[in-house]
């Protein structure tokens, strides 16, 4: 069996999640008794090890220099995705016009595979491949109908740029994972410490609404912009990001929108991590709409969470609440 690499568990910066769990050790140490008379493990013991995991994350040579040129390298990627997603739907309308009745010709330009390339990097170099071979093929008819010879070579040319971009990116990620690994265990410790504490300080302060909220992680600079009930924002990859709502009910509606090319898990839960059963996947460019109820029958959850399992590439979502 293969070791599983080691990702980072949280969003935000690593600056912002250290000093967040010093708070949040701070007010546990505050209310220790409390906490084990809840849960007999989170005991003297258990603090103490939870401030050694903080200052050790504190002395983590920070990574963000290096995180910053892969993010980079990441968006160029994605820009190219997008401009050649443009492309294609803008072809698209000048092959339908060429050829309204052949379907056969509509398939050499590569219709059939745009589903599953939208979303890859490589499957966006094939397609394009293609894309262009069958424009040069079709040049007559394609001009004949409006297109430019300019567009077609901006098609080859695209392809060139996406290779290269990918390709930089690719070699990046794989000469890094062991410059990160170390760091990333030692954050994570500190990190599922605070997440430990924060789940049962729902619980110790069940009834104080206000206490319970100092008890949450909220991921600097990753905030939701928020336009009146509609919620949007970015998760980044292996992470599971919470959407700060602003209270829902029971009759609560959810219309969760996946705006990114990964495929997306949104959730209700008690704990800021996702459990249970009740969760709904969206596919990049779906959306689904979702009662409270249904996400959260025994009506326990305090947190709206989604989660991006993808490895590598960021996702997007929006959310529209009606209460």
């Amino acid at each position: 069996m293969e070791p599983k690499p080691i990702v980072r568990l949280y969003s935000g910066s690593d600056a912002h999640m250290t000093e967040r769990a010093r708070v949040v050790y701070t007010l546990f140490n505050d209310a220790l008794a409390q906490f084990t008379n809840f849960n007999s493990t989170l005991d003297a013991d258990f603090a103490n090890d939870f401030i050694l995991s903080v200052d050790a994350a504190g002395l983590v040579v920070a990574d963000n220099s290096v995180v910053g040129q892969q993010e980079q390298l990441t968006e160029a990627v994605m820009r190219i995705m997008d401009k050649a997603r443009t492309q294609y739907k803008e072809l698209k309308l000048f092959i339908k016009d060429a050829f309204p009745d052949s379907y056969g010709t509509h398939h050499e330009f590569g219709t059939d595979k745009y589903a599953e390339a939208r979303r890859s990097a490589d499957e966006m170099v094939d397609f394009l491949d293609e894309l262009y071979k069958a424009s040069v093929k079709y040049t007559p008819q394609l001009l004949a109908k409006g297109y430019s010879q300019v567009r077609i070579d901006a098609i080859s040319n695209t392809r060139e740029e996406l290779m290269v971009a990918n390709n930089d990116q690719e070699v990046f990620i794989s000469g890094r994972p062991k410059l990160t690994e170390d760091r990333i265990s030692i954050m994570n410790r500190c990190y599922e410490n605070m997440v430990k504490v924060n789940a049962a300080a729902q619980f110790v302060y069940l009834d104080d609404y206000a206490m319970r909220k100092q008890f949450v992680y909220r991921s600097s600079g990753t905030s939701n912009d928020i336009n009146g009930d509609v919620y949007e924002g970015a998760v980044d990859p292996q992470i599971i990001k919470v959407i700060e709502v602003d209270g829902f009910e029971e009759e609560t509606v959810f219309k969760f929108y996946n705006t990114g090319t990964v495929p997306l898990i949104f959730g209700l839960s008690e704990i800021e991590e996702i459990m249970g059963d009740v969760v709904v996947s969206v596919a990049p460019g779906n959306n689904l709409t979702k009662v409270v109820a249904e996400l959260d029958p025994e009506g326990i959850a305090s947190f709206l969470l989604v989660k991006n399992e993808d490895t590598t590439i960021q996702g997007s979502y929006k959310v529209e609440v009606e209460i």
